[in-house]
């Protein structure tokens, strides 16, 4: 009966070993395999912060936030016009939201700033097609607007209408033509900020001027 007893304590003590050696080699599976997926995880921000760098080398800025500004007064017979009113903006991921706030310091009754926000350089002379407005919105006091955008890549910013390409007769691009202007009606006086919502955090994004 001793025996037995001791056959069954072994039989129990083994059993136990291997769900015990088991449930560890389980756990550092499943360690490993999280450790494998944060280190992809890292490895893709990391590209993309890599490629906001490269982007910087080249010229371009590297904002947490960027402001744009549109101020036009007139002056007896002539008018005094200040900016920028326009940017490339280079968003590194892709479903991420610009979040805009408009701040509009005068009071418009005749006219309208015309925001718009274009897939693309829109200013690039080596590609025909005028960049396709994604969206926009003609404003007459200040708001905020969230817009999706469904890319990474580079967008055009205005707060002065779409940028058009400007063709001679035989179809090149020989310049630009901005979209309808706010004055000359009245004053205007504006500025909006831009920043980048990504997996609802705000993320840095790069700049080029116009």
């Amino acid at each position: 009966m001793k025996g037995k007893h001791v056959k069954s304590a072994l039989s129990y003590i083994g059993v136990a070993m291997i769900a015990a050696s088991t449930s560890f080699g389980l756990a550092m599976y499943y360690y490993a395999h999280e450790l494998s997926a944060e280190y992809e995880e890292l490895s893709v921000e990391y590209g993309r912060l890599r490629e906001l760098v490269d982007l910087v080398g080249k010229g371009a800025s590297l904002e947490s936030k960027y402001t744009l500004r549109y101020e036009y007064h007139r002056v007896d017979s002539a008018f005094r016009i200040q900016g920028p009113w326009n940017c490339l903006m280079y968003s590194p991921y892709d479903n991420s939201t610009l979040y805009l706030v408009l701040s509009i310091r005068t009071i418009l009754s005749k006219s309208c700033v015309s925001l718009s926000v274009q897939r693309g350089n829109a200013f690039d002379f080596e590609i025909d097609e005028t960049a396709p407005v994604i969206w926009s919105a003609n404003a007459t006091a200040s708001s905020i607007y969230y817009v999706p955008l469904a890319s990474e890549g580079w967008y055009t910013i205005s707060l002065v209408g779409p940028i058009r390409k400007h063709l001679d007769a035989s179809g090149e691009v020989i310049g630009h033509t901005l979209g309808p202007m706010p004055g000359p009606f009245e004053d205007v006086d504006c500025s909006m900020s831009i920043r980048m919502i990504y997996e609802r955090e705000y993320s840095p994004f790069a700049t080029k001027p116009c």
